[in-house]
Order: structure tokens, then sequence, then C-alpha cells
């Protein structure tokens, strides 16, 4: 029965007591990633951004305005007004605008036209403002935000199967060490009989039955050792499991790594070319790839406050045309006749703000440009760190499996030897002792490499696909 099954409705007591339940690496990779907090905070962060790009792409709307005013004092209509406008901002800085006016009454200013009216027209900056503005910025740094944001998931769920990962595999050793010294306490159990037997028939001493007996208590000490920190270590594992509901899960007692997890725990595949992690960095780790993210909006704002620098001048056009035939209006000669504009000037005389701003994001690009530069240096020693720790330890694992073999033949010969009475039950237990301890060496061998593995795909991204 698979782990999955269990962490999508709650568990029944008798189901968790009678069935065996498996846990494998691809079923803790897809529980950690459709229900862990962290993982739906990661894809939160994706909505947000989108939802400030639609906030910053508000600027660009097309806007219509409506203005009603009048005024009448002693019975003397003043004026009365009403106005009915569009806009459409565009992406170039243009403003195309249009609308309706009606202006009546007798104190309305002479520059003003009387009546039923419309225009038509555009406001355009001639400096500041043409090639990049507030708005434009504002969108830029947004849609670039979007890639930043899923960056900022992949890092984040990079680190977040880096650290299940790790612990998984932690539980998978202790699983098996506790399995292994299970089996050794067997073993003993059935030896201690034997001996016991050859003692009642005399074939024995009776200091046998001692030596057997304090290395079966020097066996299940240790057993009990191994079952709690297998313990401990599926306690820590249930920390990245959660059901659909957002409630935790913790693992139950029958849960056990399945027999992939098992073979794939002693396998240490080629880690292949050291040059395969290391180029493939810039563009795979989220922490290389976030600053890069950062250097584009930085650039971004540098082009802004550059245009800050230009003085503000503005031009105005309006076409005008008598009542509501506005279409007409826009087809009369524009610049001949019925026509309004207006250009507008402000220099600033210092431009302290401007070139404080600017050199407040050359300051930023700076920085942004040497974090990178450690940032890279640092993450390709980290990747060199653990490639070459693979490599030394797939050696230090086939000579720890030699030796493995070759005490498990001395194991064995020492017994046959001690079953024909020429060794005694000392020398059995010490070579069993010897035995134990290279195997328990070789699982934490096994498990040094898979963390290094774990850790080499966490420094070149790779946890988690683009």
């Amino acid at each position: 029965m698979a782990i999955t099954l269990l962490l999508g409705m709650s568990l029944q007591p008798s189901i968790a007591q009678e069935e065996s339940v498996t846990l494998s690496e691809a079923e803790l990779r897809s529980i950690v990633m459709l229900h862990h907090p962290i993982a739906r905070q990661a894809q939160a962060g994706i909505q947000l951004a989108a939802s400030e790009r639609t906030r910053t792409r508000g600027a660009f709307d097309p806007r219509v305005e409506y203005e009603r005013a009048s005024k009448t004092v002693d019975g003397l209509a003043y004026y009365e007004y009403r106005n009915t406008a569009w806009r459409i901002p565009t992406w170039f800085g243009v403003e195309v605008k249009g609308g309706w006016e009606y202006l009546a009454g007798n104190r309305t200013p002479e520059t003003e036209t009387l009546g039923a009216n419309n225009y038509v027209g555009v406001s355009l900056p001639l400096l500041k403002g043409l090639s990049m503005d507030k708005r434009r910025t504002d969108l830029r740094k947004a849609t670039i935000g979007i890639e930043a944001s899923e960056n900022e998931r992949r890092k984040m769920l990079n680190d977040l199967l880096a650290e299940a990962l790790e612990d998984f595999w932690d539980w998978v050793r202790y699983h098996q060490w506790e399995r292994s010294l299970d089996s050794l306490l067997q073993i003993n159990q059935t030896r201690l009989e034997l001996i016991r037997a050859s003692v009642r028939e005399g074939d024995r001493a009776a200091a046998d039955t001692i030596e057997g007996l304090a290395q079966l208590n020097q066996w299940q000490i240790a057993y009990q050792e191994a079952q709690l920190n297998r313990r401990k270590a599926q306690w820590k594992l249930s920390d990245h499991l959660w059901m659909e509901n957002q409630q935790p899960f913790l693992l139950p007692e029958n849960v056990k790594p399945d027999s992939t997890a098992i073979r794939e725990y002693a396998q240490q595949p080629d880690p292949g070319r050291l040059e395969e992690w290391t180029s493939a960095l810039p563009v795979n780790n989220p922490d290389w790839q976030a600053l890069t993210y950062q250097g584009q909006q930085l650039r971004v704002d540098r082009k802004f406050f550059r245009q800050e620098l230009l003085p503000d001048v503005r031009f105005d056009y309006n076409q005008l045309g008598k009542n509501n035939n506005l279409i007409r209006t826009m087809q009369q000669p524009w610049l001949e006749n019925n026509y309004r504009y207006g250009l507008r000037l402000s220099v600033p005389l210092r431009w302290s703000a401007e070139r404080g701003q600017l050199q407040v994001t050359e300051w930023k690009i700076r920085q942004n440009r040497w974090k990178q530069d450690w940032t890279g240096w640092k993450l390709t020693n980290q990747a060199r760190a653990l490639y070459t720790e693979q490599v030394a330890l797939q050696q230090q694992t086939v000579i720890q499996q030699q030796m493995l073999r070759q005490y498990a033949n001395l194991l064995q010969l020492e017994w046959l030897r001690f079953r024909q009475g020429e060794s005694s039950l000392f020398l059995v237990n010490a070579r069993e002792t010897r035995y134990q301890e290279t195997w328990q060496k070789l699982l934490e061998l096994q498990f040094k490499f898979k963390r290094s593995a774990v850790g080499l795909q966490q420094v070149a991204g790779r946890l988690v696909s683009k």
C-alpha cells in the first residue's frame, strides 16, 4: 500500500496496524511538491508577482472622465459646463485624448468657446519620458518580477527537496541498520541456545554461555539504539509530509522504505564530468539567477533615472470641432484651423535628486555585479567539493565492500573452526563485531554519497526542473 494513499485520507487504526506501508523517493517528491506549506507559499509568490504586473499595467488602461459644473448667483447664470473625455495612454509615452464639451453662461472666460464642442488630440513628451518613463519602468520591472518569482519558487523547492531527500536517505540508512541488528539478534539468540545445549551435554565450557550472553546483550543495546535513531529519523522525515487538507502527517511505525529505495541506497552512479556541473551553474542555480534578475531590474531603473536628467518638455495638441461630430473633427486638416496647442517646459536648476537617484542605482548595479561574481565563485567551489567528495566516496565504498566480504569470510571460517573445536567463542564474537562495524561503516559511506549527490544537485539547481 503506497504512502500516497494514506496522505489523501484519514488513517484507520486497523489499516495502520495490519498492512505494511512503503514510501519511495518518488512519492516523497510528489508529496512535498503538492502539499508542503513551503511549496504552496512558493506558488503564491508567482501569483503575487502576476498581480503586481496587473497593477502596473493599470497605468496604461484607457480612462473615461466626466465633469459637470454650474454657477448661479442672484439669479444670474454665470456658467454651465459639461465635459466627457477619454484618454488612451500608449507605450511610447504618447497619450491620445478626446472628448465633448458644452459651455454656456453670462460670465464665461473670453478664451473659451461657447456651445457644444468636441476635440481630439495628443500629448507627447519631447525629451524627458520619451524613451522611458515611470509607467514603463514599473511594468518592465514587474515583467522581470514574474520570471524572478518563478526562479524564487524553484529556489524554495530546490532547498526544500534537498532537505527532504537528505532526511529520507538518513531514514533509509537507519532502517537498514535496524534490520541488520535485528537479524543479528536472531542469530545470536540461536547461537546461545546451541551453546547451552552443548554445555548441558558437556561439549562446551560454561564460560561460553556467559560469553554468548554478553554478546547478545551487546547487540540488544545496539539494536535499541538503532531503533531509536530510526524513529528519530522517521520523525524528522515527517516534517516534510503534509496531507491535502494542510494537516501535518506523522509516519506510523509500520512505514518502511520501498524496495526500490533500498536498492538505490546501495547504488552510487557515476557523477559524470565536473565541467557538466559547473558550466550550467549560471543558468540553473537559483541563487545565481536571482542576482541576474535583480541586475536586470536595476538596469531598467538606470535607464529611467537617466531620462530623469533631461528637461521636461511636453507638447499638447487638440483638434477642435463643433457640435458632437468627433469623426468629422478628426478628418479636418490639422494645424490649419480649429486647433489649440501648448508647450510646457520644466528644468531643475541643479538636478540634485535626479543625479542622486542615478548614482545610487549605479552603485547598486556594481554591488550586484560583485555579489554575482562572489556567488558564482562560491557555488563553483561548492560543486567542486561535492563532486570530489562523491568520487572519493565511490573509491572508499569499493574498498569497504571488499573489507565486508573479507570479514564475512573470516566470520564464517571462525564459526566453522569453533564448531570443530579449533577456536573460541571470543574469537567468533570478535569477528562478528568487526563484521558489523564494517557493515555500519559501509552504510555511513553510502549515506554520505547520497547526501553529497543531493547537495550537488541542489547547487546545480537540478532538483526542480524549470
